[in-house]
């Protein structure tokens, strides 16, 4: 369910949000339904993986303040998905994927998707908050805004569980 839900959120059309009334479900529900039948004929997903996606789910999060933010990053040309990296870490060479950031007021605000089944927010930032300093720590080495080299990251997460999104310090 995980992957499935990474893949809609890798491949959706996220500047076509910002056509759709988000207060509407019926609109919100057509919409999704629309992106998924699309990454379906793009082969960009398997049947299966259309089947376990909730679209429940993906409705609370395009009610949420942060897929706008993204649309508007991404009509602006500064949404970047599934970026992989590399990097030395004291002696280790480490590598991963970031699920998303976009560049918002010259700062880079990093999101990271979790689907897992919790209770509350904390517990996803105590389980992922190592990861999300490793992820901020490879932008920051190698992002620059306008010859400026960042020096911190906003560092958020979205649950589709709680349908919330989590700011971890």
């Amino acid at each position: 369910r995980g992957t499935a839900v990474h893949r809609v959120m890798e491949c959706l059309d996220f500047k076509a949000i910002l056509d759709v009334d988000i207060t509407d479900d019926a609109k919100i529900e057509a919409f999704l339904q629309k992106e998924v039948s699309r990454m379906l004929e793009k082969g960009q997903m398997t049947q299966e993986m259309a089947d376990l996606v909730s679209l429940k789910g993906l409705m609370a999060y395009m009610k949420s303040d942060i897929s706008m933010r993204m649309a508007q990053a991404d009509a602006r040309g500064d949404l970047f998905r599934e970026k992989p990296f590399v990097m030395d870490y004291k002696g280790v060479l480490l590598q991963g994927i970031i699920d998303v950031f976009w560049l918002e007021e010259e700062k880079i605000v990093l999101l990271d998707y979790k689907t897992d089944r919790v209770h509350t927010g904390e517990e996803l930032v105590t389980r992922y908050e190592t990861q999300l300093e490793l992820y901020a720590d490879a932008l920051c080495r190698i992002f620059t805004i306008k010859e400026n080299k960042i020096e911190s990251v906003k560092k958020l997460i979205y649950s589709f569980c709680l349908d919330t999104v989590i700011e971890v310090e």
